[in-house]
Formats: structure tokens, sequence, C-alpha cells
């Protein structure tokens, strides 16, 4: 049995935060009037990159933001169970979540189309590649701090990965904490508890002996900019 029993939302020290909002702000801004004046939007075209598809202007502008350290997701969970949690468990579930969601198959990459155009594009990576790793260590906060601190390597791939802490054992029950890093292109809170249901289930499948990758959805659609979202509130626009 495997069960999510807390979670811990980011942490990170106020001076970081301040310094975060800042420079993220500032990115947003010059981005954005950047984008405005070129005129960029989004195309769902994906004959440049066969599998993959093109970023909108605000997915483009979180992983700029995700590549500067500022909006690097770190969400720590702490899971019981009646069995030892490892490295070679939580790769095996990490490969089925990986098969099933293909943005968790992607990269980022520039792209120039024909007309010398550079386009932003989440790209199918060569390799089927999970980045799962053990944790030696005794303090989980401050492994969440490191965490937070460490960008995604948006243009190798993959947007994600995930830290294993086992903590201890008590009444034969395990307790073990997960550290689960994303690149926010690809995930916001609400998807990521589902994230963590979905991993989770994947793991109780192994110990009962099914390790059978599961079908892969479609490409997620593109997320519809800013501003088209305040058009489509107020009523002036469809998405």
């Amino acid at each position: 049995m495997l069960s999510l029993t807390e979670l811990k939302l980011d942490r990170i020290p106020i001076g970081y935060q301040a310094l975060g909002a800042v420079c993220g702000l500032g990115v947003a801004y010059l981005t954005m009037r950047s984008v405005l004046r070129k005129g960029i939007k989004p195309e769902t075209e994906t004959t440049l990159v066969p599998g993959g598809r093109e970023m909108s202007g605000d997915e483009w502008l979180m992983n700029v933001m995700d590549d500067l350290g500022v909006f690097t997701n770190c969400y720590v969970h702490f899971v019981e169970s009646k069995l030892p949690v490892t490295k070679e468990l939580v790769t095996k579930a990490a490969k089925m979540i990986r098969a099933r969601h293909p943005l968790l198959r992607m990269r980022i990459d520039d792209i120039c189309d024909k007309r010398g155009k550079v386009r932003h594009y989440f790209v199918p990576m060569e390799d089927e590649i999970v980045d799962v790793e053990m944790i030696d260590k005794s303090d989980w906060q401050d492994v969440h701090t490191a965490e937070l601190m460490q960008s995604i390597n948006s243009k190798t791939g993959p947007l994600w990965r995930i830290r294993v802490m086992p903590n201890s054992k008590e009444n034969e029950v395990y307790e073990t904490i997960l550290f689960v890093s994303f690149n926010h292109t690809i995930i916001d809170g609400n998807v990521m508890m589902q994230f963590i249901d979905q991993l989770l289930s994947y793991m109780s499948s192994i110990v009962e002996g099914n390790e059978d990758l599961p079908e892969s959805l479609p490409m997620v659609p593109c997320l519809p900019s800013m501003c088209n979202l305040n058009n489509y509130m107020v009523g002036v626009a469809e998405i």
C-alpha cells in the first residue's frame, strides 16, 4: 500500500522570493514587450517538429524564467508504505507516467522555419530518460531549498526530475520523502496533485506485478495567451 500522507508546498527564503519576484517581473515585461512588437502568435502546425508542438508566448515566457531559476517548482511529498520505496521502484513508475503524458517526454528548443523565423518548440527527446536519484540527507528542508535553487536544463530535458529520500521506519511502516521538480512550463499546482496520485498508483501496480507501459495521451494543446484568456473572461473573444 502506498499513500500520500502530507503535501508541503514550495518553501524558499524570503530574500530569494523577493529577488525572484523582481527578476520575474523584469523578464516578463521585457519578454512580452518583445513578443508584442514582433507580433509572434502561437500556431498549431507541428510539421516543423513531428511529435512536438510550438509553444505559446506565455509558455515560452515561463521557460525563460525557469532558466533563470525563478520559476522552478519543487513539491515535497511524504509517503507511507509497507515496503521500502527504492530507486528502482520509483524509476519504473516514472517511466510509466512518462509514457502516459507527452510533455514528460519533451525538451525545449528553438527551430528556424523556412522564412528564417525562430520558433520555440516542445521537441521529443531522442533518449527515453527519467531523472530519478536517491538523496542521502537528514534534513528534508535543506534538500527542498537546494532543489528550488537548481534550474532544469530545458535544452536537453527532461523537464522534470524526482529525488527520493528515505526518512524513517516505525511499526513496519516506511516513510519516504519524494521531491518532484518541474519546469513550470509543463505543470502547475493542481496538475501536480494528479501527477502524484498517478505516480503512486503506478508504484502500487508495480508492487502487484503489473509493469506494462500505459497508452500515451494526445499532446496537450497550446496554452492560450493571457491576453486571450482575459478577453474571453470579459466576453469579447473566444479561445
